[in-house]
């Protein structure tokens, strides 16, 4: 074997500069693939985690009521841990006043484990505050808000005796509820805790309050105390403690929100996340199989070509040896890009998880995965060595044989043509594979140049689907511009010309296949706003329901179905369709619930306390800020503005396209300028001929040139169509599992400007070897042949 390293190091030293860059290819493309991986394995699990190290509780319940009594509730057996916690309107006035619907709003604890055995919150910067003036915020605050450790805040509320006036009449503006409180921010914590998942998963800025504040200013401000429970049998017991508190408290309505719904929720979003990343991982493989495949293809035949394989074998080397020696250059790659593809993979799982699942995660740094990374560096290692010793056996065969493969028929036709010779020759140079060899470096360029299109093409599709939803809440089914709580009348609405659609929203629970559901009925005021139907029809009889995609899943209901609803499931309605519905933050989803008609939700004996909404379509051409400030007058509470969870968190992921396209462009790059200066280097005997026999150098040169020119025209013909098809069907699945309504985006700017782009990069990649090319002196290559 000491012949065979000999021979395997002397090849290694002709192409050590070969071999870098394809190991750096092979370290890039790999290593980020395998931490993509890595991001999608964590992401399945993240919520979880980060909720039982919370110590997440299982319902939030908001009676919302006077001295509501929980000491017997707390007390059941079932019941393993509890908090209570303020609601009333203490905000923070920096971000705005009690009257600003984008005020960052916070809920005081009251008692109870808050933030010790329930809903627990630990900082990562500083300390967890615990004096009456202290304050903790998450790290959306601070990247939002600009707040530091040390930062004094304003804390406001409404005063004693005030807070019916608050909640139930409009909010006028410049009005002083109450008493405002000086705080100090003392520490970060990181996510917003399990509130994010009460208020169905946005990831929002987010502040706590001390355990000690209420107990200094109780007196200051008026409130309702509200619980969070965690219960031992975690769902199964949330049925239990509904009929429980309804026994002990004497009535059945008050509200209980299962928290473990918005998780199931957040686990579906981060689900999506998860097969994004491995779907961007599997196309990063599979272009650098393809792609960084055929350059270590051309690397270990480079020693083949340098005529060492026949002496060798001439002077007894046996084949078995042969191969492994002129396999040592792709080897070294096999071994230096799997150990370089470990250090991407660990540098890049600093950057995983994505999106939703990424704010989630509460110990950011390096993530070691020990299955991924063994499987991902050792799968890699072995498919490169794989296809080195395969390119080192089939060079070995061909030259042993003595077979002349003769040129390519896909350039045959070219010479029929009736076109100059310099355009011949440049799109058969393209096109075919040299005499005597396999497939030249060309070969990989038209697959490279094709990938490279394909990919920024498949890109530009999806973020332009993305984009769209962002722009269009509508998507979402939010087909509305405006959301007001109480207060309105029908004569205001439509007395507004500038009013285009109203819809008064009627908001209760209900049982529906023997579950709790959010339910809707919707009242026209004037024109209604227009639901997005996903499937079938609105309800029009009593008896009739249409419900949301999510709830149609989690039920196994479709369309024409009849189940049982109302107490006992004494009042069975029928699916008539499939709709969004109105989200609201802690209950239910857009994709979640039913609507019913008035009667038909009084027919189905609600539960819970019924809460209205009033659903603004302002007129095409109107000022939505005019019509919100005049039903505010009016005596409206204008409720927050937040698109679909749906479409909210597609701006986390809004990169990963834009990342794929990009590394699939750079390795479409590599791979074309590599083969147009192996191309022209391996040709320069055929170049010598020619130009022997009359050809200048100005015309190799455009030789080069037209060669680039039919690989740009070859990776716009098929990578423009390849990449939309592959982008719609990205997009499809993506608005899919949202679910949004799927829209066919159109990017026809950013493909239009594809073409041009394509061109000028391939001809200012050929410009240094076409220059080079004609520059050579035939005489001299010749004589050297």
């Amino acid at each position: 074997m000491s012949a065979v390293r000999l021979w395997g190091c002397r090849l290694l030293r002709r192409r050590w500069r070969s071999v870098i860059v394809l190991s750096l290819l092979v370290a890039l493309t790999g290593g980020v693939a395998i931490a993509a991986i890595i991001g999608a394995r964590r992401s399945t699990v993240v919520v979880a985690e980060t909720l039982h190290e919370r110590r997440q509780p299982d319902v939030i319940s908001i009676p919302a009521r006077p001295g509501f009594d929980w000491s017997r509730i707390v007390a059941l057996p079932y019941v393993e841990a509890y908090g209570f916690f303020a609601s009333g309107g203490f905000c923070i006035e920096e971000t705005g006043s009690l009257e600003a619907p984008d005020a960052l709003f916070t809920l005081p604890p009251a008692g109870g484990g808050m933030y010790d055995t329930i809903m627990r919150i630990d900082a990562v910067e500083g300390r967890t505050p615990t004096g009456p003036r202290e304050i903790a915020i998450n790290r959306i605050a601070q990247q939002k808000y600009g707040w530091r450790i040390g930062r004094r805040l304003l804390v406001s509320g409404v005063a004693t005796g005030q807070l019916d006036a608050y909640w139930n009449r409009a909010k006028d503006t410049g009005r002083t509820w109450g008493p405002m409180i000086e705080v100090t921010v003392v520490g970060i914590f990181a996510g917003d805790d399990a509130w994010r998942v009460i208020t169905a998963g946005v990831g929002g800025p987010g502040v706590a309050l001390s355990t000690s504040f209420l107990a200094t200013y109780r007196d200051r401000f008026d409130y309702r105390v509200d619980a969070v429970l965690r219960l031992r049998g975690g769902d199964a017991d949330v049925p239990r403690l509904h009929e429980d508190i309804g026994r002990i408290m004497g009535d059945d309505t008050i509200p209980i929100s299962n928290v473990n719904d918005a998780k199931r929720r957040l686990e579906r979003t981060t689900t999506v996340e998860a097969v994004a990343l491995v779907l961007f991982a599997a196309a990063l493989l599979a272009a650098t199989f393809v792609l960084v495949g055929q350059a270590l293809f051309r690397l270990v035949r480079a020693g083949a070509d340098a005529g060492d394989v026949l002496p060798v074998r001439a002077m007894g080397m046996a084949t078995p040896a042969v191969v492994v020696g002129l396999a040592i250059p792709g080897l070294a790659v096999a071994g230096l890009g799997a150990l370089g593809a470990l250090g991407v993979a660990l540098a890049m799982s600093l950057r995983v998880p994505i999106g939703m699942a990424g704010t989630f995660e509460l110990h950011p740094g390096v993530k070691v995965d020990p299955p991924v990374l063994a499987a991902g560096v050792a799968g890699l290692a072995a498919f490169t060595a794989l296809a080195a010793l395969a390119a080192a056996f089939l060079a070995v065969r061909e030259l042993t044989a003595a077979r002349d493969a003769g040129s390519s028929r896909a350039g045959r036709p070219v010479g029929l043509l009736p076109v100059p010779l310099t355009i011949g020759l440049g799109v058969r140079f393209a096109l075919e594979r040299r005499p005597g060899h396999r497939p030249a470096a060309s070969r990989a360029a038209l697959v490279g140049a094709v990938v490279g299109v394909l990919g920024v093409v498949a890109a530009w599709t999806v973020t332009a689907g993305i984009d769209d939803a962002i722009a269009h809440p509508e998507r979402g089914g939010q087909t509305w511009d405006l959301e007001f709580d109480k207060g309105l009348s029908d004569q205001v609405i439509t007395g507004d010309p500038d009013i285009a659609a109203a819809t008064e929203l009627y908001r209760a629970e209900v049982k529906l296949g023997g579950r709790t559901v959010m339910a809707y009925s919707a009242r026209p005021i004037g024109t209604p706003t227009k639901p997005v139907i996903i499937s079938g029809r609105l309800p029009d009889a009593a008896d009739e329901i249409a419900i949301g995609p999510a709830t149609a899943e989690r039920l196994n209901l479709r369309v024409g179905d009849q189940v049982p609803a109302g107490r006992q499931g004494s009042r069975p309605v029928r699916v008539v369709g499939t709709t969004f519905l109105l989200e609201y933050a802690g209950y239910n989803a857009y994709d979640e619930g039913l609507l019913a008609t008035p009667a038909g939700l009084e027919r189905l004996e609600p539960t819970g306390n019924g809460l209205w909404f009033y659903l603004i379509d302002v007129r095409e051409g109107a000022d939505p800020g005019a019509v919100r400030d005049h039903l505010r007058k009016a005596g409206g509470m204008l409720r927050s503005w937040l698109p679909p969870a749906g479409v909210a968190m597609l701006d986390r992921l809004r990169g990963l396209p834009v990342l794929l396209g990009s590394l699939l462009a750079l390795l479409g790059v590599g791979t074309v300028g590599h083969a147009l200066v192996s191309s022209a280097r391996r040709r320069r005997g055929e170049f010598a001929v020619l130009r022997a026999l009359g050809l200048s150098g100005r015309q190799v040169r455009a030789v080069i040139m037209w060669q680039a020119a039919t690989l740009a025209a070859v990776a716009v013909v098929f990578g423009v169509p390849l990449g939309t098809l592959a982008g719609l069907l990205a997009w499809r699945g993506i608005a899919t599992s949202m679910p949004l309504i799927y829209v066919r985006p159109l990017a026809v700017l950013a493909t239009a400007l594809v073409v041009p782009a394509t061109v000028i990069a391939v001809y200012a990649m050929a410009v240094w070897p076409a220059r080079a090319a004609g520059r050579a002196q035939p005489a001299r290559i010749l004589r050297a042949e």
